[in-house]
Parts: structure tokens; C-alpha cells; sequence
């Protein structure tokens, strides 16, 4: 409905409540086939039963999307359906305007950072920063890739500190 009709906050509150509907159910269910493999797997431990072999197929069973509904058809060829992911997936991203800002991103990401915060992020460090860390490491350690450990550059700072 939000692709047809465009941004909605019921839309998203009710997506929201069904994803943790969806969750909590799903959780239900993995820790009852974790319970029930934990009693097969005691009573049979490693061998080659049916129970597991039943548990593989229900898993490629479930990997697979056997009935898609079209609007009001269902639709179970395989080659159908494929067809109908494939167009449907290219007519959204084939589109010259597939990117719309309608605040979508901003309700949904919670803005953590203001723009001082990120300059002091995204700016590189100082040289005395720089130093700082490299003498605030074990001399002692492992070298980094370039083969070197922070004794090699404590101890030659001033010739290569300025290069680091």
C-alpha cells in the first residue's frame, strides 16, 4: 500500500506492528523445532534418521516460493512467478525516478548527529593526535601490515613522523 498510495504514518505504525507480530511469532516457532531437535538429537544423536532428512526437506521446501499472489490471481508456475519478480523488480528500479524524498529515511532513521559532530567525525586527524595514539601503543605488540610495530615508530618519530 505505501508504494501505491506514497508515505503514510498509519501505514508505517501498522507495518511496524505486523513486522513484530511477525517476529515474536517467528521466535515462537524456531524455539519449538529447537526444542523438539534437542529431544530428537538426545535420542538419536548423529545418525542418518528420517526425522532429519524430513527436517532438510522442509528447509528446501521453505527456501522456495511455490504461490505468489497478482493482484487477485495466484500464480504457482515457477517461470511465472520468476517472470513476474523479474518485471516487477525492473519496473522499480528501472525507473528515472526511483529515489522520491518524502522524509521516509528521517522518521524511520533517528538523526544522532548534528553537522559540528560530524565535521569533528569526518575531519583527519592532527599530527599530535597522530602522535599521541602511536606513543600511546605497546611497543611490545604485534607489527601492523606494513611490517612495522610501534616500537620501530616511537622510536623514529622524528624521522618518519611526519610520513605517517
Amino acid at each position: 500500500q505505501i508504494s501505491d498510495s506514497g508515505y503514510n504514518d498509519n501505514l508505517l505504525d501498522q507495518e511496524k506492528a505486523a513486522q513484530v507480530d511477525l517476529d515474536k511469532t517467528l521466535k515462537l516457532e524456531e524455539e519449538f523445532w529447537r526444542e523438539k531437535a534437542r529431544v530428537k538429537w538426545l535420542a538419536d544423536g548423529d545418525r542418518n534418521t528420517a526425522y532429519f532428512h524430513k527436517i532438510a526437506k522442509i528447509r528446501h521446501v521453505t527456501k522456495n516460493i511455490s504461490v505468489l499472489r497478482h493482484g487477485d490471481d495466484l500464480l504457482t508456475d515457477p517461470d511465472a512467478i520468476e517472470n513476474h519478480v523479474v518485471s516487477y523488480y525492473n519496473s522499480i528500479f528501472n525507473t528515472d525516478n526511483n529515489c522520491l524524498d518524502n522524509g521516509l529515511v528521517d522518521k524511520v532513521i533517528p538523526n544522532m548527529l548534528n553537522e559540528a559532530m560530524n565535521d569533528m567525525l569526518t575531519k583527519l586527524p592532527s599530527l599530535e593526535e597522530v602522535k599521541d595514539v602511536v606513543f600511546g601503543m605497546n611497543s611490545n605488540g604485534a607489527p601492523g601490515p606494513d611490517g612495522y610495530g610501534a616500537y620501530f615508530f616511537q622510536n623514529y618519530w622524528n624521522i618518519v613522523g611526519h610520513d605517517v
